[in-house]
């Protein structure tokens, strides 16, 4: 279907500027080539994004596991620290291993929270869903064992909703009220050449999140992660 689409635009533009050279035909050339050229520009900046990410996954993959085999349930009065992730288990070790670091021996829970978009890509076919349920539980899965293996209270919430940022701010509130000592954390990807068509290739989810919680009054903290 793309071919057949690439033939027919290909074969219009040719006989526009067959046609037409002269009379205006060289603007559409030039502003179709200025098209090509920011779709290819934005393709590759995802591409490097995921790369980098990627790389940031093989760092902390090799974060080793604490020789704890037994679940520790976690005390709604204890201090608990609660990281939103998503599919990068690097970028939520790096939340979790920054949190111990700079608050040592302050939380006693460890909640990791996530959200999945469930819209027509998830119909894409037989499963889909169940597919995506099931990579979502086991990244969660990784972390609360993660945690468990060094002796660390931990449990985990999935979402599924239309939106995932109503539906994390959703899963927080109700965990606000299962822990009422919880404090939030995410982690936001931070270029070193940063400028404002940049972020505008990135959603700021984080930042929605953070204003929804801070207006009703939690406590919610972003974690730059440098990529």
């Amino acid at each position: 279907m793309s071919l057949t689409g690439f033939v027919i635009c290909a074969s219009i533009l040719s006989v526009l500027l067959y046609e037409k050279m002269f009379a205006g035909g060289w603007a559409t050339a030039v502003i179709i080539a200025g098209i090509a050229a920011l779709c290819i520009y934005i393709r590759n900046h995802y591409r490097e994004t995921k790369e980098a990410i990627r790389s940031v996954d093989q760092i902390f993959s090799s974060q080793p596991f604490g020789p704890n085999m037994d679940a520790i349930v976690p005390d709604p009065v204890d201090q608990t620290a609660v990281f939103i992730v998503g599919t990068s288990r690097g970028g939520g070790l790096h939340a979790l291993l920054w949190v111990q670091r700079m608050f040592p021996g302050h939380f006693k829970n460890f909640i990791f929270v996530n959200a999945r978009t469930v819209d027509s890509h998830a119909y894409g076919g037989e499963g889909a869903v169940e597919q995506m349920r099931a990579e979502a539980n086991a990244t969660l899965q990784f972390f609360v064992d993660f945690c468990r293996s060094h002796g660390m209270a931990s449990s985990s919430y999935l979402g599924f909703g239309t939106d995932a940022v109503q539906e994390v701010t959703k899963l927080c509130f109700d965990i606000s009220r299962e822990y009422p000592n919880a404090i939030f954390f995410t982690s936001k990807l931070i270029f070193e050449q940063d400028n404002w068509f940049i972020r505008l290739l990135h959603n700021q989810a984080a930042l929605a999140i953070q204003r929804r919680l801070h207006f009703d009054g939690l406590q919610m903290v972003i974690l730059p992660m440098k990529v």
